[in-house]
């Protein structure tokens, strides 16, 4: 007998396991709430243990076209001392991608394997009993013989069915944006400047158009400010980044309006356990801020 198995979340890590599952045999079926997959968030880095996972999933030689190599990532604190330096193996180094890019590979290498993508369709309930899973959406229901929970810490699926303590709002978030440059003096280093806890910069090469370079850009922000930061005077903020670092000037040169960031949030997730029964939790529903 094929196992069903059903999957809520289609973001990396749901999508991820729907592969292994699918490639072992299972019927998989994902289900996503939203009406599109709309990753939220600039750009990713793989870590070379996770181009691996990329390889035993199939998934490798696409992903590899839809990225770049990252060889370094260096950290240096607001009066450029180094903090962190991580070299990566010239043979295997970790490469950045955009999220949408990481999306479109997975997706498509879970169509290849039958995985059926169910959009707009938000579970309200798990039902476990001992050798099966209710899940019930909108007017729906189906029964598989187990389920994984991957629809992030903002999930109350884990709490419903006994596996996390409820979940709490990060006090800081991160503004996320996509610049284009045409000259960029380091395009395989993800770069981070800091001072202290309370500012972060990164720029992150992750892909090409044409003979630009696209970076993302990460800056960290509290939540309660981002309201603030929108309505405030753009060029006031952008000096405020070439202050901070003056060699990015480069990329915050390019920034022409507050539309071209997204505002990410976050939460402290507490799991109880991993896996109970036949449900278990992967992805951010998994593990701590």
């Amino acid at each position: 007998m094929t196992p069903r198995i059903a999957i809520i979340g289609a973001g990396t890590a749901g999508l991820a396991c729907a592969i292994a599952l699918a490639r072992e045999g299972a019927e998989v079926d994902v289900f996503e709430r939203h009406p599109t997959l709309a990753p939220v968030g600039a750009g990713m880095l793989i870590q070379p243990g996770g181009l691996l996972a990329l390889r035993e999933l199939g998934a490798l030689d696409a992903f590899a076209q839809a990225s770049v190599p990252i060889h370094r990532l260096e950290g240096r604190s607001h009066r450029s001392w180094l903090l962190v330096d991580i070299p990566y193996a010239q043979d295997l180094p970790a490469r950045a991608v955009t999220r949408p890019a990481m999306t479109r590979v997975l997706q498509q290498r879970a169509g290849e394997l039958g995985v059926r993508l169910h959009l707009d369709a938000p579970i309200a309930a798990l039902e476990p009993s001992r050798d099966r899973v209710l899940l019930r959406w909108g007017e729906h229901e189906q029964v598989y013989e187990g389920a994984v929970i991957a629809s992030g810490s903002g999930s109350d699926l884990a709490q419903q069915c006994g596996l996390s303590a409820p979940t709490s709002p990060y006090a800081w978030g991160a503004l996320n944006g996509m610049i284009s440059v045409a000259d960029w003096q380091w395009p395989t280093i993800l770069h981070q400047r800091m001072h202290g806890p309370r500012k972060l910069f990164g720029l992150m090469p992750c892909s090409y158009t044409g003979a630009q370079l696209d970076i993302a850009m990460f800056w960290s922000l509290p939540v309660a400010r981002h309201a603030q930061w929108q309505e405030s005077d753009l060029e006031t903020w952008k000096a405020e980044l070439v202050r901070f670092w003056p060699q990015s000037r480069p990329v915050v040169d390019q920034i022409r309006d507050h539309s071209q960031f997204s505002f990410a949030t976050y939460r402290h997730a507490w799991p109880k356990r991993l896996a109970q029964g036949r449900i278990c939790l992967v992805g951010d529903a998994a593990h701590a801020m």
